[in-house]
């Protein structure tokens, strides 16, 4: 399991995304949420890979399944948050 966050100029994310969609290493790709951000926030950090441990993997299993309306809104702001603490971002909540 892997999750990672592409941030940048529309036209360069949107290509990426073609490329990753292309790529036959990659499958089962979800893309959770698509919008602007006012900063970046993993400029120094690229991607997650979560262990088969069951905890996590179940936790963001679930995160990625939900799809519509305001709770894919909420688990697409869960997921960044989870990743950020990898990450060590500073303004992550820990």
């Amino acid at each position: 399991f892997f999750a990672q966050v592409l941030e940048g100029e529309a036209n360069d994310v949107n290509q990426l995304m073609i490329e990753i969609l292309r790529d036959e290493r990659h499958s089962d790709v979800r893309i959770i949420e698509v919008g602007p951000i006012k900063a970046r926030r993993f400029s120094n950090w690229s991607m997650a890979w979560v262990p088969a441990a069951p905890g996590p993997r179940s936790y963001l299993e679930t995160l990625t399944q939900r799809s519509s309306g305001a709770e894919a809104g909420a688990a697409a702001a869960a997921l960044i948050d989870y990743m950020m603490r990898f990450a060590d971002h500073p303004g992550a909540s820990k």
